[in-house]
């Protein structure tokens, strides 16, 4: 191997000494913090991070109040001091909130049932979001319950996470302003009690330090006059390689988003359709979900027993025709059926 292939190596060893520093100060507080907490020495403190357009509100409570808060920027270096537990609060402007009709039945199980709604009526996959459910309410009608689904991008959310990773911030929750948990399918927004166990944390942390000090005590005997130029170099092409990742990345992503707003131009709001729809039906009728396919569409609706809702909807102007698939009676003494109908829309409807 070549002095200048050694050379270029050694060259990465200064970032990557800072970096992995503050991750092993990131650690052994963490490790300081559960076994605090294990051994119930717990002072109750929570620190709220909220960010904003330039930058993180650090808030922190210690049991329910209020104690300190600072206001903290990437640019600025290394964050205030961090105590407790760490939870991410997304502002509301940067939400979106959908409020949900169930029955009341099915209130032992929201959560699943919300899942299946929010996949229905997102414009993206449920990957690419975070949700939260709030306090269920009694609904409008008798025998239903209304459920607040608060919505979050994950490209909203990511370069908040990742911002805060990169200083040794540990994220343990993400909540929204009324403290409702968001569900985050493929991230792992772990509780501190749930990490590793601190002595084997402890003891990797260690031995990360002690390979690091051996390979800085080479990279101090192996360095010499052209470390200058060769550090120079590569800085200038990893700079350019950076700057093309990053153009290549937005123009995908802008592509990918101009690719999804020309396919849901002219598509159907189903949100829109259903309270349309909902405002014109008698009380004791209403629609829960539609889930529409170009212009033909499912609708599941709850009816009194026997009563027929396909002529109501039949009135209306966005509907050509109704067909009844299948008809359930919710159970003995409730007097109400769940209708499964297709419906074919016409040109334009619920836009």
């Amino acid at each position: 191997m070549s002095l200048a292939v050694i050379l270029s190596h050694l060259m990465t060893i200064p970032a990557s000494l800072g970096r992995v520093w503050r991750w092993w100060i990131g650690e052994l507080r963490a490790v300081g913090a559960s076994i605090t907490e294990r051994a119930g020495w717990t002072s109750g403190c929570e620190t709220r991070v909220i960010p904003d357009e330039t930058g993180f509100a650090v808030l922190v409570c210690r049991g329910g109040q209020l104690e300190s808060e600072t206001r903290w920027t990437p640019e600025d270096g290394d964050p205030p001091p961090i105590d407790g537990a760490v939870t991410l609060e997304a502002p509301a402007d940067r939400t979106l909130t959908h409020f949900l009709t169930f029955p009341a039945a099915v209130q032992s199980d929201l959560a699943s049932a919300a899942e299946l709604q929010i996949a229905r009526l997102s414009p993206v996959p449920v990957t690419q979001i975070a949700w939260a459910l709030g306090a269920p309410s009694p609904g409008s009608q008798p025998g239903t319950v209304t459920v607040p689904v608060t919505l979050l991008l994950r490209s909203t959310m990511d370069p908040w996470l990742e911002s805060l990773r990169a200083r040794s911030i540990r994220v343990d929750r993400l909540e929204t302003p009324e403290h409702a948990r968001f569900e985050v399918p493929g991230v792992g927004l772990t509780p501190t009690e749930r990490r590793w166990f601190p002595i084997a944390r402890a003891a990797l942390a260690i031995t990360a330090i002690g390979g690091l000090l051996a390979i800085g005590a080479l990279w101090q005997h192996r360095l010499d006059d052209e470390s200058t130029w060769l550090e120079e170099t590569l800085g200038h092409v990893r700079r350019a390689a950076a700057e093309d990742v990053a153009l290549r990345t937005q123009l995908e992503r802008e592509v990918a988003i101009a690719k999804l707003l020309a396919k849901h131009a002219k598509a159907p709001d189903p949100v829109r359709l259903i309270a349309t729809v909902n405002e014109q039906l008698p009380q004791e009728m209403w629609i829960q979900s539609i889930d529409i396919t170009g212009r033909e569409a499912r609708v599941i609706a709850y009816v009194p027993a026997r009563a027929d809702i396909g002529h109501l909807l039949l009135d209306l102007p966005s509907v050509l025709t109704v067909t009844e698939d299948a008809r359930v009676p919710l159970g003995a003494g409730i007097g109400a059926e769940r209708i499964d109908l297709s419906l074919t829309l016409r040109e334009g409807a619920g836009t």
